[in-house]
């Protein structure tokens, strides 16, 4: 039975991961916070550690965990780089899969993984660093970099407020017509394990999205 260590579990892109782990016949660990709500691993076989705990060997390594907003750039860098390079050094891996985001590229119409990036949001720049520094130890353990665009499905409150908004006639449209790259997490964490399993997916970076983008407001109508 294969291994597998997931950090952030606990959310929306973890909990689907840590679902189809389960699935697909893994033995799933998992890092837990004091501070955070397991509601989503009730009932489940998975092994809870401590997160700042010693890690287990495992065959791979997700490390999904992060910070999304923040007030300040060294929140920003204490969730989305440093935490990073602490899993790490502890993990004791075969693969460590590093889930970065599209906000890495900056504000580019279209882009492949050869595109040079140049994020310009806090958020961008702190995941940046953070593949950087992941990068940078490749030698030690083989890693893949994972990127992400906006991500749906079930369990996701990041979008909740916009939701809401449109649901009582609130329609954003700044600068004109919007279009988002999207994926559904269950397609996301689908093609996260199978870059993980691929001996060829090691050292390299995918962007996993739906294969068209799509206008903002046809988003809303939905």
């Amino acid at each position: 039975m294969p291994s597998a260590l997931v950090t952030g579990a606990t959310g929306f892109v973890g909990s689907h991961l840590v679902d189809h782990l389960l699935e697909t016949g893994y033995r799933v660990i998992v890092t837990v916070r004091p501070t955070s709500l397991p509601r989503w691993l009730e009932g489940k076989p998975v092994e809870r550690i401590a997160a700042e705990g010693p890690l287990p060997p495992t065959d791979v390594v997700f490390h999904v965990a992060g910070v999304i907003r923040a007030g300040r750039w060294e929140a920003y860098l204490e969730g989305n780089r440093d935490l990073a390079v602490r899993i790490f050094e502890r993990a004791r891996t075969g693969r460590f899969v590093h889930v970065s985001s599209l906000a890495v590229q900056g504000p580019l119409e279209a882009c492949d993984e050869t595109t040079p990036c140049a994020p310009v949001s806090l958020y961008g720049k702190s995941k940046w660093e953070g593949e950087q520094e992941i990068w940078k130890r490749r030698d030690r353990t083989p890693v893949t970099v994972i990127r992400p665009p906006v991500v749906y499905g079930a369990r996701d409150s990041g979008l909740i407020d916009l939701y809401r908004a449109v649901a009582q006639g609130v329609r954003p449209v700044i600068g004109g017509p919007k279009r988002i790259s999207l994926i559904h997490v269950r397609d996301l964490v689908e093609g996260m394990v199978k870059a993980a399993e691929a001996p060829a997916g090691a050292g390299e970076v995918f962007y996993l999205s739906s294969p068209e983008a799509v206008e903002v407001s046809d988003v809303l109508r939905q």
